[in-house]
């Protein structure tokens, strides 16, 4: 079983909170490994997970935009922490070399059209097969054999984040408030 588990999931919002399964699957499955996730701006998402033993800020890696020089700085800043595995949830080939350049022997990932390749496992994403993302997440487990009990997302904000909501958002006088959130301008 892994000792060092390294997740990357570097951006954005929603699609962190939507690996929160994979990641309290990963903490049944391994409750004695360490398990840090790799994250960018939008890991502030999992800032309180306590299924993670650490958050690695990636920065804006892989972004567009982002120097491509970036992902070596990346890759030698994690060599040191010696992961054993690494699980991708991204499918980008870029992020999927993070871990190569980084010396992470057992590499699973998303491979859709063939953009997995620096993994040693790679996990199916076909976009003609429509499924909910958790789940293809979710696979890169099944991949290794850990069949998730039960899976679900989770979301722990840290209590000064509570707060800060608090004070932001009007008293809903006792009745439920929803939030919606809607990336790039697309209507929720």
């Amino acid at each position: 079983p892994p000792r060092r588990i390294l997740v990357l999931k570097p951006c954005c919002l929603g699609d962190l909170i939507l690996a929160t399964a994979t990641l309290r699957a990963l903490r049944l499955a391994f409750p004695n490994a360490t398990i840090d996730m790799a994250a960018g701006a939008a890991g502030i998402a999992v800032r309180g997970n306590q299924r993670l033993t650490h958050r690695v800020d990636i920065d804006r890696v892989g972004l567009p935009g982002a120097p491509r020089r970036s992902l070596a700085a990346v890759a030698l800043a994690l060599r040191p922490f010696r992961y054993d595995t690494a699980i991708t949830l991204d499918r980008s080939p870029l992020i999927g070399m993070i871990p190569l350049l980084a010396g992470i022997q057992r590499r699973i990932g998303l491979d859709s059209g063939g953009r997995g390749f620096p993994h040693t496992l790679r996990v199916p994403a076909l976009p003609d097969a429509p499924r909910h993302e958790a789940e293809v997440y979710l696979d890169t487990l099944r991949a290794i054999a850990v069949q998730p009990e039960a899976p679900r997302l989770e979301f722990f904000p840290a209590p000064d984040d509570e707060a800060a909501a608090g004070a932001a958002l009007p008293d809903p006088g006792g009745r439920p408030l929803a939030i919606l959130h809607a990336a790039g301008g697309v209507n929720p």
